[in-house]
């Protein structure tokens, strides 16, 4: 959904979105780092969770500062960091993140692995992306972060593929990351509706408001 909503909408749209993608975003490295400490203490006894520590120690440093790049493309779309920062954090995006957390220490962090395929899964295709900025008009400098994400994402999924492919699961493990992934593909696509809710309310107040002038 958030790729077909990505290739439909306006700009205004795209960068209401891309804040949300911000609160998820700032999550991602510290989630990773979350999920290497709690493999590092259970490797000894765990397989999975002794596999998983080189590829998380990686896949760390390769996604390092993605949600600062993140916040350069707003600002070159007239959103300064200190008006990103200081608002409030989506409560769906929270949900996203937060539901990781518990899994990773109350379940088992490979957990986690689904919320990384889903993400990976959602990102548009460097096709999609030049003839957005051509439809809207977009600056380049306002999508950089996608572009990059568009030419890498392909052989990060291929790699976490690889990965899952040679571990020892078993069903709690497959169970874990299945629930994980519909977690966040349900709730990236929550994401999308209440930006698309909030564009209607917008609208509609300026409606009223236009209706009451000519009254």
């Amino acid at each position: 959904m958030y790729v077909h909503f990505w290739e439909r909408a306006d700009a205004e749209l795209f960068t209401q979105l891309q804040l949300r993608s911000h609160d998820v975003a700032r999550a991602s490295v510290p989630l990773m780092e979350a999920a290497l400490g709690r493999c590092q203490v259970l490797a000894s006894n765990d397989a999975v969770a002794a596999d998983l520590v080189p590829y998380l120690d990686q896949h760390i440093e390769e996604e390092r500062n993605h949600d600062v790049w993140l916040l350069d493309d707003l600002e070159q779309v007239g959103l300064a960091r200190h008006e990103v920062l200081s608002r409030p954090p989506s409560l769906t995006a929270a949900r996203v993140v937060g539901a990781q957390y518990y899994w990773i220490y109350h379940d088992h962090p490979i957990a986690l692995f689904g919320y990384m395929a889903a993400l990976e899964g959602c990102i548009a295709s460097a096709d999609s992306i030049e003839a957005f900025i051509t439809r809207t008009g977009m600056p380049r400098e306002g999508v950089r972060t996608l572009l990059l994400h568009a030419r890498v994402d392909p052989q990060h999924a291929t790699d976490l593929d690889d990965l899952i492919d040679r571990l020892p699961l078993n069903s709690r493990h497959t169970a874990a990351m299945g629930l994980s992934a519909l977690h966040t593909v349900s709730l990236l696509a929550t994401l999308t509706l209440e930006v698309l809710d909030d564009q209607r309310r917008r609208v509609n107040a300026g409606s009223t408001r236009n209706q009451a002038r000519v009254r």
